[in-house]
């Protein structure tokens, strides 16, 4: 098994097993994206995986909004046609 360079995590030293061909496939990544390293590449999948969570949170706070008496008071306020 293919072993990456070790990582130090709390102070402590250890080895962490690259799966096969998630390297490849993130030099294969970065080149798509047409960023110049692994990092870049690296940080751009984090920001896609926050951003998709965000529809189910979205989602969630709609439905509160919906259920709460908040929501009486701004439909009043839409009636006036500004909203």
């Amino acid at each position: 098994m293919r072993r990456c360079r070790s990582e130090r995590t709390h102070g402590d030293h250890f080895d962490r097993p690259d799966p096969p061909g998630s390297v490849q496939f993130l030099d294969e990544y970065a080149a798509a994206l047409g960023v110049g390293s692994r990092s870049a590449a690296v940080h751009k999948a984090v920001r896609l995986l926050r951003a998709s969570g965000l529809g189910a949170a979205y989602e969630a706070a709609r439905s509160d909004w919906d259920t709460s008496d908040e929501s009486d008071v701004w439909d009043s306020a839409l009636a006036d046609g500004l909203g």
